[in-house]
């Protein structure tokens, strides 16, 4: 059986789900001049409408014209709420408790759920329900036939986006034009979730070579990774860049207007706490972020994450409280270094490097350590202070907490960085201009 390629097989699965879209709509469309045409009630719909209230009307008044019976009802109510019988209550029957005398309504009183009595189904809904379905398997059956895709052929592969003759079989044509037809009325998002799957998942291509699955594709992004802190990217990082003053790109981060009247400072930052992420070093910075905004459902994180690479990527506005440090967030700025670099064996270490690199790479010291020392220079609650100001999460919290920026993080090395920038910072030229204009940023002061 020839082997089809991962190309031909996304192309025809995205011109269904084209197909299957343009079906949707045409019966939506379809759905809506009918509903139209059914807007308006029927004589005989009218006048059972108007029948039913005309009978709730003379129940009603028929209770109120009973005071009998309203009295009866006030000394049933009674009993009941206060456990009681009725004087004609049978000396055997069992007495009610009411909701009232329960434990549970001391605090919250008995809920009062209306019941409402179910409409049959009409046959007419039923009838256009069956409609539908049938409409969108037979719009997708004729948007097969005239398009020329047949998607049974293609994925057993009998490669022919033409033609659905395999083998001289009339037979098999017709069923791959029936299938093709189901997969298109059946609605694009089964169709796009398919892809997903077959874009994340293994796929062949057209000289019958497999294509490694996602995790050996990870395996190659945590190999990729590893290189990024080879002897050879260090010594060139160091030779090029060291303890000069780079400019850091800063905007306020990641959707700096929505901490516009949230997460305000008590006062200035006076505590630096540095971090790993304890994710993946191939993820990327989006992935960072959507572990805070969608994962966590939170505004805010890290204040600035350090990729593998020394890029620099500002996460949180530099004056409003991040969520790093739980209970010092007010006052502290949170600083990450991307990756897992905990490898004492645990449940989440990174003891067999299944996490990429497992400690941060020569640029990224280099890069966090200009971080530390711009903040330190911006505010001036901060020192160049390893006991008090400058913190790892590890440091800052009670002991056992946690084991962030994990056991294999050169501490002593980033130490000696940020003092050599706090050092060469201190007398240069470039760098006082830079630090002066980073001072007349927005989002860098409340």
């Amino acid at each position: 059986m020839a082997m089809v390629s991962a190309d031909t097989v996304l192309t025809a699965l995205t011109v269904a789900a084209g197909l299957s879209l343009g079906v949707e709509r045409t019966l939506e469309l379809f759905k809506h001049f009918i509903e139209f045409g059914n807007g308006s009630l029927s004589p005989k719909e009218r006048a059972d409408t108007l029948k039913r209230a005309a009978g709730l009307v003379d129940q009603v008044e028929a209770v109120l014209a009973n005071p009998a019976g309203r009295a009866t009802q006030s000394a049933m109510t009674t009993s009941v709420s206060s456990g009681t019988a009725p004087a004609n209550t049978p000396p055997n029957a069992p007495v009610v408790q009411a909701a009232a005398d329960s434990e549970a309504s001391e605090k919250y009183p008995p809920p009062q759920i209306s019941v409402i009595s179910m409409e049959p189904l009409r046959p007419q809904d039923t009838g256009n329900a069956l409609f539908f379905q049938f409409a969108g398997v037979g719009l997708g059956i004729i948007f097969a036939s005239v398009f020329g895709l047949h998607l049974l052929s293609l994925l057993t592969g009998g490669l022919t986006l033409s033609t659905g003759v395999q083998n001289g079989s009339y037979l098999f044509s017709l069923a791959d034009t029936l299938f093709t037809g189901l997969v298109i009325g059946g609605g694009s998002q089964p169709i796009h979730v398919l892809i997903r799957f077959l874009t994340e998942r293994k796929v062949t291509t057209g000289k019958g070579e497999v294509v490694e699955d996602a995790e050996q594709e990870v395996e190659k992004t945590r190999a990729l990774a590893k290189v990024i802190s080879t002897e050879g990217l260090v010594v060139e990082k160091k030779e090029s860049n060291a303890l000069a003053w780079i400019d850091i790109p800063y905007r306020g981060g990641v959707s700096p207007e929505q901490l516009n009247n949230v997460h305000r400072r008590s006062g200035k930052p006076n505590l630096i706490v540095y971090h790993h992420t304890a994710m993946s070093s191939s993820s990327s910075f989006q992935d960072v972020v959507n572990e805070f905004h969608v994962t966590k459902k939170w505004l805010t994180g890290y204040h600035c994450v350090i990729m593998p690479d020394g890029t620099i990527k500002p996460f949180c506005r530099w004056d409003r409280s991040g969520n790093h440090a739980k209970g010092l967030n007010d006052r502290s700025l949170g600083l990450s270094f991307h990756g897992n670099f905990h490898t004492t064996p645990g449940p989440y270490s990174n003891a067999d490097g299944r996490f990429g690199n497992q400690k941060p790479t020569e640029a990224q010291l280099h890069a966090g350590a200009r971080v530390v020392v711009l903040w330190i220079n911006l505010y001036e609650d901060l020192r160049l202070d390893f006991n008090e100001c400058i913190l790892s999460h590890k440091q800052a919290m009670r002991p056992g907490y946690t084991d962030c920026p994990g056991s294999n993080f050169p501490t002593e090395r980033f130490q000696d960085l940020v003092r050599e920038y706090h050092g060469a910072w201190s007398q240069s030229t470039i760098a006082h201009n830079g630090i002066e204009a980073f001072k007349q940023l927005p989002y860098v002061y409340a």
